[in-house]
């Protein structure tokens, strides 16, 4: 039970699960394997370009609370 609900929550669930099972390293299984390669990569891709959106936007928003102190005339605390 336990073991098949972390399939459930997994990622990649089904395919991975499949080829353990089966337990093939023939030539018919290599496609099979770049396929998961290609995805992980992917997803490693997709990650990393959110992240960096992610620090983009950020980024904008400290220019910009830096700006409207400036406005406001806060003044820095000493450290």
């Amino acid at each position: 039970m336990r073991k098949q609900s972390r399939r459930l929550y997994s990622w990649p669930s089904r395919e991975v699960d499949t080829f353990e099972e089966e337990g093939c390293f023939s030539s018919d299984c290599i496609p099979r394997m770049r396929a998961l390669e290609t995805t992980a990569t992917l997803s490693l891709a997709t990650f990393t370009s959110l992240l960096i959106e992610f620090v983009a936007r950020l980024d904008h928003l400290v220019e910009a609370v830096d700006q409207l102190s400036k406005m406001a005339k806060f003044k820095q605390e000493a450290l």
